[in-house]
């Protein structure tokens, strides 16, 4: 973790403790949201995924599709397909910038407040601080934060440019997608 994601994480704390302090607003929040990293134990958003082979195979499809787009057009080190979802990353950090994940109430774990109601294909996008839209997080790292959007069959060429415009703008673009 970077030293400038350090103080935005430690910022959100402060906000989330002492309801959007100045010394949080100072440092890097855009805004005081009570949903900055809602560290509250119980409350936080989080998802563990299934295998991807779990999934209904539309949904694998979509997600799939949706991956050999995007990597296409990111270099090697960029994008990685894990045993349950597939993840992008900056050209010279580690931190996953943007994800994309199958959601089926049948399948995965779901812990916190969980916002999604609709089974299907998300595409993330990693926010630091505070925003306005809900965020998840996805095992194992349940405290990073995203953003999501359900993606549509139709939607591939949208999503896909979105998910590269995230990790070519490293960090600081993903927070504004």
């Amino acid at each position: 973790m970077t030293m400038t994601q350090k103080v935005g994480f430690l910022a959100g704390v402060i906000s989330e403790m002492f309801g959007c302090s100045r010394l949080a607003d100072s440092l890097v929040m855009p805004a005081c949201e009570p949903n900055t990293y809602a560290l509250l134990g119980d409350k936080l958003a989080s998802y563990q995924t299934a295998p991807l082979s779990e999934y209904q195979q539309e949904h694998q499809s979509l997600a799939e599709e949706l991956f050999a787009a995007a990597s296409a057009r990111l270099g090697p080190s960029q994008f990685r397909r894990w045993k349950g979802s597939y993840s992008f990353y900056g050209l010279h950090g580690k931190d996953t910038l943007a994800k994309i994940i199958i959601f089926e109430r049948a399948h995965g774990k779901v812990n916190g407040d969980w916002p999604i109601d609709r089974d299907g294909v998300y595409v993330l996008f990693r926010v630091y601080g505070a925003t306005e839209a809900p965020t998840i997080g996805v095992a194992p790292a349940h405290a990073e934060r995203f953003t999501y959007e359900r993606v549509e069959p139709g939607d591939v060429a949208s999503a896909v440019d979105r998910i590269v415009v995230a990790v070519s703008a490293g960090h600081s673009g993903a927070a504004s997608i």
